[in-house]
């Protein structure tokens, strides 16, 4: 699990985000991402943590997949905005 601090944010053996290469490092950041959807008022920070990891994400999705039906972007923002949470600040 992720801890919820921007301090906590370790992934695996790096400090920081790095370019997904695996469908297990695609599972933590996007578990991460819900996380930090959750919060309620999150830092600056953390949204733009949160904007890298969509990022991140989106680039990992078109590589592995050739064919979608909706685009990653608007998964995602539809994803992030379900609660009228931090997406329109």
């Amino acid at each position: 699990m992720i801890p919820t601090t921007m301090e906590g944010y370790i992934f695996r053996e790096t400090s920081a985000p790095k370019v997904i290469t695996s469908d297990e490092q695609f599972e933590e950041y996007v578990s991460a991402l819900l996380e930090l959807d959750e919060k309620r008022y999150p830092t600056a920070a953390e949204r733009n943590f949160a904007e890298l990891l969509v990022m991140l994400i989106q680039d990992y999705v078109e590589k592995t997949n050739s064919v979608r039906s909706v685009s990653l972007m608007a998964f995602l923002q539809e994803l992030l905005s379900a609660d009228g949470s931090w997406q329109n600040n």
